[in-house]
């Protein structure tokens, strides 16, 4: 049975799983991550960090910075970040790690990055013992 694990500042899990970034995910996109991509893990572990403070706090964003750099995926969906955390979108978006959703086409993020996404269909799945 596998085990999801939902962490948020200031936590960090030291372990082998899969570990997914969330950055001011939607409901929707929990809900899609929940029925389309987890649903799949029944034996394998899976971290969720999770970030979507409305304040801005130096720890917790040196926290998420400190996740981002460690995770298999970073996924941001920049229509949903709020004014302070915008600055860091550049960055966290140029990481070859990072995946971003936005339903704009013509945004600059294009610029850095050609992970711009549009479902979960990136994630990898679980491999299954034949």
């Amino acid at each position: 049975m596998n085990k999801i694990n939902i962490v948020t500042y200031p936590d960090i899990l030291h372990n082998n799983a899969l570990s997914l970034v969330l950055v001011f995910p939607t409901r929707e996109l929990l809900t899609s991550l929940q029925d389309e991509f987890l649903k799949d893990f029944s034996e394998e572990d899976v971290n969720l960090y999770l970030f979507d403070r409305l304040e801005y706090n130096k720890e917790e964003i040196n926290w998420l910075l400190t996740v981002a750099k460690s995770a298999d995926f970073t996924i941001i969906d920049t229509d949903n970040t709020i004014p302070y955390f915008r600055d860091l979108l550049g960055y966290l978006i140029a990481r070859q790690n990072s995946y971003w959703f936005s339903k704009t086409d013509n945004s600059i993020y294009k610029h850095l990055s050609t992970n711009q996404v549009y479902n979960l269909d990136f994630l990898p799945l679980p491999k299954k013992d034949d």
